[in-house]
């Protein structure tokens, strides 16, 4: 009989331990699916081919505002190469700061810290917020 009751305590204890154990890791997984997707999404509109310093026009397509975060917050591949960020300006060239969070539709241009040769490029961009976007350009 103690024996018995002893197996009924160690076996409550036991379930307990697992529902507790999978709700904490349930709640850990949803808030890393959560932060790994997206805030809001970008598309690339145009791309400036230049010898010195190569821009590509963003629009934040929403459903969120999206904050800058700073030229070290974006990631520009071109063709697979890295490509740094030197300054963001909004559409009439006036440079963007680091707090400045761009509105649902709202243009801002990336400039590149070195030029790009107007030929066929696969282009990609990786901002902050886990957001992306892809496109290629034909002169």
């Amino acid at each position: 009989m103690a024996v018995t009751a002893v197996l009924i305590v160690l076996g409550v204890a036991a379930a307990s331990m697992v529902f507790v154990l999978a709700g904490g890791a349930l709640t850990h997984f949803m808030g890393v699916a959560e932060s790994a997707a997206p805030k809001t999404n970008i598309e690339i509109l145009a791309f400036g081919p230049h010898p010195v310093s190569a821009n590509i026009t963003i629009r934040n397509v929403g459903p969120e505002g999206l904050p800058l975060k700073g030229t070290n917050a974006w990631q520009v591949f071109i063709d697979g190469q890295v490509y740094s960020v030197s300054r963001i300006t909004d559409a009439n060239g006036i440079n963007l700061p680091p707090s400045h969070t761009a509105d649902v539709n709202e243009v801002f241009v990336l400039w590149l810290s070195s030029g790009v040769g107007d030929e066929p490029h696969d282009i990609a961009v990786y901002g902050p917020y886990g957001t992306r976007a892809r496109a290629g350009y034909s002169p």
